[in-house]
């Protein structure tokens, strides 16, 4: 299975379980889409990073959609950004990635969940 079949995967259930509409859930695996397609999977480190970043710049455009009448669109989209990311974290927790083949070093073998066991 894919990233991104495990990301639309994991978004089908948080539909059916009522924890998030539609419009959202669609934004937010897009954009994980997007991210994934750009970037590959990324480590958990640089995923907090750029979560951090993310959760800075939706504080931002929120006070500046309160005191400067900044886009309130905005505000949507980098929530859709850090959604995105969120994701990402969940997808990287539920199926990590191989060490073997992420360095080209197959001394101790695959991870249990690497594609490369199946």
């Amino acid at each position: 299975m894919t990233d991104l079949e495990a990301l639309s995967l994991a978004i089908d259930a948080t539909k059916e379980e009522g924890g998030c509409s539609p419009r959202a859930c669609s934004a937010f695996l897009d954009q994980a889409r997007k991210n994934l397609a750009k970037w590959g999977k990324q480590d958990l480190e640089t995923l907090g990073l750029a979560i951090s970043e993310e959760t800075g710049e939706l504080c931002q455009a929120i006070l500046q959609a309160r005191d400067e009448k900044g886009d309130r669109e905005r505000i949507r989209s980098e929530a859709i950004d850090l959604a995105a990311l969120c994701l990402q974290v969940f997808e990287y927790l539920d199926h990590p990635p191989c060490a073997a083949c992420d360095r080209d070093d197959y001394q101790l073998g695959h991870s249990e969940f690497c594609p490369q066991n199946d």
